[in-house]
């Protein structure tokens, strides 16, 4: 679940809550109080959702910044060993 998906989840559930507690018989100020616990645990489920993609997000840049330089080595081998496959198929088909 990206992001975006979680913000919208939660902005969804804090409105169901909001429009469940208007059908419920109860005051305009046991209402608004409901209505503010509410907003307030979805702000803070919000802000741990948040916590844990940054955590993630950082955990990925780490894992990507390890394996950079052996990828980056596989890559330039790689270059290297098609190079010389083609100078060597070149140098074949002249003889030829």
């Amino acid at each position: 679940m990206n992001s975006k998906d979680l913000g919208t989840f939660l902005c969804g559930a804090a409105f169901g809550a909001a429009i469940c507690a208007f059908m419920l018989p109860k005051s305009g100020s046991e209402y608004r109080e409901l209505v503010k616990s509410k907003a307030r645990d979805a702000a803070g489920k919000l802000r741990k959702g948040e916590e844990a993609l940054l955590q993630r997000t950082s955990d990925l840049k780490a894992t990507v910044g390890r394996h950079r330089t052996g990828i980056m080595e596989a890559v330039e081998a790689g270059r290297g060993a098609y190079q010389k496959a083609t100078a060597v198929g070149n140098a074949i088909s002249h003889h030829a």
